[in-house]
């Protein structure tokens, strides 16, 4: 994941443990989900012929998976009802930095300031 915005350089980690509540949806929904499909499941009890073992392997693997494919859109949604709620602006530059490499890395950057400098001596 990114540190920083791309477009307004807006910190994706504003302080630590900031995500606690992206993982707590995520076991929300992740423990809602796995619930309400094995009480459903309880509808129909003869419909395999697995063990109990076998059964809740099954339920255990579905459970990670699932958690794992919500975590990203866990930490989306967290993100944007933090900034819904409290909106954040980002810090500026500090002078004498260059931030508009729009990519490129920070030795680029740096050799491209230091030809322009060259240029106009």
């Amino acid at each position: 994941m990114l540190q920083r915005c791309p477009h307004c350089s807006l910190s994706y980690f504003p302080e630590s443990g900031y995500y606690l509540g992206a993982m707590i949806i995520n076991y929300g929904v992740t423990a809602t989900l796995v619930v309400l499909i094995f009480l459903f499941s309880l509808l129909f009890p003869d419909l395999t012929r697995w063990t109990m073992n076998t059964k809740i392997l099954l339920w255990m693997a579905f459970a990670i998976a699932l958690s794992l494919l919500m975590m990203r859109h866990s930490y989306s949604f967290w993100l944007a009802l933090d900034f819904w709620i409290t909106p954040r602006q980002p810090k500026p530059p500090a002078e004498g930095r260059n931030n508009s490499n729009d990519g490129r890395s920070r030795a680029t950057a740096i050799g491209e300031q230091s030809r322009e400098m060259e240029e106009q001596q």
